[in-house]
């Protein structure tokens, strides 16, 4: 369950060497997703490649659209991957029915996940979270802040952190339940 509201997401190009770098861009604010009574945390800064769609529905998927901000969090948790490829692919899912993908889109980049997902899972790729101007955020202290925010920490610890009280929506008893808390 998204914990942030629609309405703050933003992203913006990612430009390096003075071009703008193709299919990457950057998360501008945080993202907060709800989990087996764990929440998850997308950095502003964040470079990810927005949708993961099977090349053969490219026409029928756009790239810029409702799955914006599930590849967000599905981008993170497989560069660092977290908790495994099966439950990652299920957060996207879940993620793309919350912000209202159609069951039939859903379903084919659901086929494209399993079948292809395996490639970016095991690729190489880099967790990279640049700051103002592009500069590449070096601080080992802050990317172990960012990573321990990709793979979970409880809502106790959230409630007590100002990135997290400061972004967060309300949640109803119902919706607090749901996860788990």
């Amino acid at each position: 369950m998204f914990l942030t509201d629609l309405n703050t997401f933003d992203y913006r190009p990612l430009v390096s060497n003075g071009q703008i770098s193709s299919n990457q861009v950057v998360n501008q604010n945080w993202i907060f997703w709800g989990a087996d009574g764990l929440v998850y945390g997308v950095p502003p800064g964040l470079v990810y490649n927005l949708a993961s769609r099977p090349a053969f529905a490219e026409f029928y998927i756009p790239k810029l659209g409702r799955t914006q901000r599930p590849s967000a969090i599905h981008d993170l948790f497989y560069v660092l991957r977290v908790n495994g490829k099966r439950w990652s692919d299920m957060q996207y899912f879940k993620a793309c029915v919350a912000d209202g993908v159609t069951s039939d889109r859903n379903w084919i980049m659901r086929g494209g996940l399993t079948l292809f997902g395996w490639f970016a899972w095991w690729s190489n790729d880099e967790f990279v979270v640049v700051g103002s101007g592009n500069l590449r955020v070096t601080d080992p202290v802050e990317i172990e802040r960012y990573k321990r925010w990709a793979n979970g920490i409880s809502i106790a610890e959230a409630r007590m952190r100002p990135e997290f009280t400061d972004n967060v929506i309300a949640l109803s008893i119902e919706q607090e339940q749901e996860l788990g808390w």
